[in-house]
């Protein structure tokens, strides 16, 4: 196991770039043909759907934040009444 760890933290290993290396891929995405109309719409499409997904994924949270929250007031409400109870009982056992 300890080579294989070796080997790989050698090939993870972080390396500086080739001089120059920032400035070809730059050059290279001015000079790169714009996209097809057909990949903007797909890309649009792709956009709208990521953002309905988050959407729906917010709302799904909302959602359970508010059962959550639900659930300790009931919780709460209950815990209450039964130390309510306990405190009554102790209230008459002191009085006798």
């Amino acid at each position: 196991m300890n080579d294989f760890e070796n080997r790989l933290r050698e090939a993870l290993r972080r390396e500086e770039p080739a001089p120059g290396f920032t400035e070809a891929v730059l050059r290279r995405v001015r000079n790169a043909p714009a996209p097809a109309p057909r990949r903007r719409w797909l890309a649009a499409a792709a956009l709208v759907l990521l953002t309905l997904g988050a959407a729906a994924g917010l709302e799904h949270r909302q959602r359970q934040r508010s059962q959550a929250q639900a659930q300790l007031r009931l919780a709460l409400e209950v815990s209450s009444e039964q130390l309510n109870q306990v405190f009554r009982k102790l209230q008459t056992t002191q009085e006798n």
